[in-house]
C-alpha cells in the first residue's frame, strides 16, 4: 500500500491534476452563486456592454461622461435605442474604432471592452451576460494556473501552493471578482500574471551564471503593457514593482539586468500609450469625489474589505462573543483535563507535558532579547521578498484608493480587487512564517485555512448579488413588445437610463422621469398612441409618512423648496392618463440600487 503510495506521488502530473479539479469545483460554486442567488447587475456591468458595443455612443444619457445635462430623459425614447446601446448590431461588427472613441469620452483604457466586443461580435444584436462570465470565466482559470506557479516559486512547495490556490478561488473576494461583469478580473490575473514574472526574475538572478532570457524581458514588455491596457490601477502596482526591484538590482550591482528590466517596464508603458493616446488626459484628469469621512477611516474601510473578502468576517459581535467564550472554553478545558492528568499521570506522554509545563516559567525566564532578536532577524531573512513587495503594493493601492475614492458609495471594494491575490498569498506566506518551527507546520496551516475556507463559503457576505426583495425576476419578459414608464427617486438619478437596456430591452417604448408633477413632462407622458400593455415602474424612494399622510416628497423648481403629494393623487395621476384602463399592482423589482413597484396601467 505503502509503495502505491509512493507511486502515486511520483506522478509528474498529479499537481496539475489536483488543480484542475480545485479549478473546476471553484467555476462550479461560482457558476452556482451566479444563476441561483445573484438577482441584478450593477450600473457598470451595463456600461460593459454599452461602452464595448454602442457604436460611437458611449452614453445614452449623456454625450460625456462629465456632462451633467442629461438627454433621453423625460422623453419617449424607443427600445430599439436600448438594444442598439448593448449589442452589436449587423454592420458594426469587430469595429475597434468605435471602441477606442467610446473609451477615449469615458475613463478606462479598451481592452476589456474591446475583449467583450469581440465575443458580442459573433452574436450580433443579442444580449446576455453569459458573454461578460466567459472572460471572467477564462481570465480566473489563468489566475489560478499563474497563482500556482507564482506560490511555487515563493513557497518552495507544490502541497501549499495548491491550498492557496483553493484558499483564493474559494473566498468572497474571489466569487466577487468573478461575478462582477468588469475588467477587475482580467486585471487581476494580469497582476497576478505580472508578479510570477518577478518571481522568475528573482528567480534566475539569485544564480550568478544565469541572466535572464531575451523573452523574459519581452514578456515583462507584453504583461506591462496589456495591464496598463486593461485598467490604469495596474500602473500603480508597476510604478512600485519596478521601484522595487530597480533597487535590488542595484544594490547586487547587477548594471545590465537593472537597465534591462528597467527599459522592458517602460517600454510597456509608453506602449500603452501608444496604442491608447487618451492614457495621458485622463490619468491627468482629477477626481472629484469627496470622502464624508477621514482619510484614517478611509484606511480603516479598506482594511475591512479585506478582512471580509479575503480572510474572514468579524463583526463587532462576534468580538464580544469570542471575548465571552473563549475564556470560558480554556476554563473549562483546564477543569475537565485536571483529573484526566492526574489518572494518567504515569504515562510517558502525560509526564513529558507535566514537564514542559513545570519547565515553562524558567524558559521563559532564560531568553534572552539579543538571542531572540537574533533568530528573529534570521527567519526573516529567509522570507521571500516578494512577500514585502505584495505588502508594499497593497498598502500603495488602498492609500491612493482611500484617498481618491469615497468608500461609502457602496461597491468600493472593486477598486482593491487588483490586489485581492496578492494579499492571500501575503496571508499564507505569513501563516507559513509563523509556524515555520513547527513540526507539522502543513498540517497547521491546512487546518487554519481549511477553517477559513469554510468560514468564507458557509457566511460569506457577497457585494454584487444585489438580492433585493423582488416578487418577479422576467421583467424582460414581461415587458418585451409592450411600453415602460419609470419614475425614479430623484432628478439627479435620471442618468440610470443608462441601466435600463440590462432588464428592459425588449420593450417598444420607454420613459424615465423623477418624481415630479411637471405639466411638461405628463404631457409628454400622455402623448404615447399605443395598442399595447403599458407598465409603470416607481422607484418609492422618497415616499414617506408625514403626520399620518401617505405621500411623495419632490423638489419643486419653480418654488425652490420640497414638497409633498400624497400618494393617492400622485397615483390619480396616472390612472388619469388617457390610455391607461386600469392599475394593475404586478410586484417589485430592482435595477442597481432602485427597487420599483410595478403596476399594469393598460
Amino acid at each position: 500500500m505503502r509503495e502505491r503510495l509512493d507511486k502515486i506521488r511520483q506522478i509528474k502530473f498529479l499537481p496539475v491534476l489536483i488543480l484542475a479539479v480545485i479549478i473546476i469545483l471553484q467555476i462550479a460554486n461560482i457558476t452556482n452563486v451566479i444563476v441561483n442567488k445573484k438577482k441584478g447587475y450593477h450600473s457598470d456591468e451595463i456600461y460593459s456592454y454599452g461602452l464595448s458595443n454602442s457604436f460611437y455612443q458611449p452614453f445614452i444619457s449623456s454625450d460625456y461622461f462629465s456632462q451633467t445635462e442629461y438627454k433621453n430623459v423625460d422623453e419617449w425614447i424607443s427600445g430599439q435605442m436600448l438594444r442598439d446601446y448593448v449589442t452589436v448590431q449587423p454592420g458594426e461588427t469587430f469595429r475597434y474604432d468605435s471602441v477606442w472613441y467610446n473609451q477615449a469620452n469615458d475613463r478606462h483604457p479598451p481592452l476589456y471592452y474591446a475583449v467583450l466586443h469581440t465575443i458580442c461580435s459573433f452574436f450580433p444584436n443579442t444580449y446576455s451576460p453569459v458573454f461578460g462570465y466567459i472572460i471572467n470565466y477564462i481570465c480566473f482559470i489563468v489566475m489560478q494556473v499563474f497563482l500556482y506557479k507564482l506560490a511555487l516559486n515563493m513557497l518552495k512547495s507544490k502541497y501549499l501552493a495548491l491550498l492557496l490556490c483553493c484558499f483564493w478561488g474559494f473566498s468572497t473576494g474571489a466569487t466577487d471578482l468573478t461575478i462582477f461583469i468588469r475588467m477587475y478580473c482580467m486585471l487581476a490575473m494580469m497582476t497576478v500574471i505580472f508578479m510570477y514574472l518577478h518571481s522568475e526574475m528573482y528567480r534566475i538572478s539569485r544564480q550568478s551564471e544565469q541572466k535572464p532570457p531575451l523573452k523574459m524581458y519581452i514578456a515583462l514588455i507584453v504583461v506591462t503593457a496589456l495591464g496598463a491596457l486593461t485598467q490604469y490601477m495596474f500602473l500603480i502596482v508597476a510604478f512600485f514593482t519596478a521601484v522595487f526591484f530597480c533597487v535590488y538590482y542595484l544594490v547586487k550591482r547587477q548594471f545590465k539586468i537593472f537597465l534591462k528590466y528597467g527599459f522592458s517596464i517602460l517600454g510597456g508603458t509608453v506602449l500603452s500609450v501608444l496604442i491608447f493616446p487618451y492614457t495621458i488626459p485622463h490619468l491627468l484628469w482629477e477626481s472629484s469625489n469627496q470622502s464624508v469621512t477621514s482619510f484614517s477611516h478611509q484606511l480603516y474601510l479598506a482594511y475591512k474589505y479585506f478582512l471580509r473578502d479575503i480572510a474572514v468576517t468579524i463583526t463587532n459581535g462576534d468580538i464580544v462573543f469570542l471575548s465571552m467564550t473563549v475564556p470560558v472554553f480554556i476554563l473549562i478545558a483546564v477543569v475537565f483535563s485536571l483529573p484526566i492528568l492526574y489518572l494518567f499521570r504515569d504515562k510517558p506522554g502525560v509526564k513529558k507535558f507535566l514537564f514542559l509545563l513545570k519547565t515553562l516559567p524558567q524558559k521563559i525566564k532564560g531568553l534572552k532579547l539579543k538571542t531572540t532578536l537574533t533568530c528573529l532577524w534570521n527567519d526573516i531573512k529567509k522570507i521571500h521578498p516578494l512577500f514585502y513587495l505584495f505588502l508594499i503594493c497593497i498598502l500603495a493601492i488602498s492609500i491612493i484608493t482611500a484617498y481618491d475614492i469615497d468608500f461609502y458609495i457602496g461597491y468600493a471594494n472593486r477598486y482593491l480587487f487588483i490586489v485581492y491575490p496578492l494579499a492571500a498569498v501575503l496571508l499564507v506566506c505569513l501563516l507559513c512564517f509563523i509556524f515555520t518551527r513547527l513540526k507539522f507546520k502543513k498540517t497547521v496551516v491546512t487546518i487554519i485555512l481549511s477553517a477559513v475556507i469554510f468560514n468564507a463559503i458557509s457566511g460569506r457576505s457577497l457585494t454584487f448579488l444585489f438580492d433585493k426583495t423582488r416578487t418577479l425576476d422576467n421583467v424582460d419578459e414581461l415587458t418585451s413588445g409592450n411600453e415602460c414608464i419609470f419614475v425614479v427617486g430623484e432628478k439627479a438619478d435620471t442618468w440610470l437610463v443608462d441601466t435600463l437596456p440590462g432588464s428592459v430591452y425588449n420593450a417598444d417604448n420607454v420613459i424615465m422621469t423623477y418624481v415630479t408633477v411637471d405639466e411638461d413632462i405628463l404631457e409628454r407622458i400622455a402623448s404615447l398612441e399605443t395598442n399595447k400593455k403599458v407598465y409603470l415602474f416607481i422607484d418609492e424612494y422618497n415616499r414617506t409618512d408625514i403626520d399620518g399622510t401617505d405621500c411623495f416628497l419632490y423638489y419643486n423648481e419653480k418654488s425652490n423648496h420640497v414638497e409633498k403629494i400624497s400618494a393617492d393623487d400622485y397615483y390619480d395621476i396616472f390612472r388619469n392618463l388617457p390610455y391607461s384602463t386600469m392599475f394593475k399592482y404586478i410586484g417589485k423589482y430592482s435595477i442597481f440600487t432602485s427597487t420599483y413597484t410595478i403596476y399594469e396601467l393598460a
